[in-house]
């Protein structure tokens, strides 16, 4: 594993990436946000980079990553299991009924994991 540092300031990631190309790796984790991210995912398949893209929190908006990479993005994985925005009928459902109990949706932090556990049944 090999961790490469990125900035915000730096829009054109190429020698990055020839780093990461030459590794060959089967998985890119990305821990950044969507813009960054999606710059570098346009990069990566524009330079033959096949790795699956894995991010983290800031991969929360699918339909942000998708528009910003020109939908490079889709097959990406994210641990965030749930987006309150998606257009996903049973998604749509929940986000309802959520919003009628509890007035608001927190997407990360501890407040956030205990408000969606709120709403759960362990059996």
């Amino acid at each position: 594993m090999k961790l490469l540092e990125i900035s915000k300031l730096i829009t054109n990631f190429s020698a990055q990436l020839e780093k990461i190309r030459t590794a060959d790796p089967e998985i890119l984790f990305f821990a950044g946000l969507i813009k960054e991210g999606s710059l570098i995912m346009i990069g990566a398949r524009r330079m033959g980079i096949k790795a699956k893209f894995v991010g983290g929190t800031g991969a929360a908006d699918p339909a942000k990553w998708r528009e910003l990479s020109n939908g490079l993005s889709d097959g990406m994985i994210s641990p965030i299991p749930f987006w309150p925005k998606s257009d996903r009928p049973m998604v749509k459902k929940f986000t309802e009924k959520y919003m009628e109990e509890y007035k608001e949706i927190r997407i990360g932090g501890f407040k956030a994991r205990n408000q969606r556990l709120s709403c759960c049944r362990f059996y």
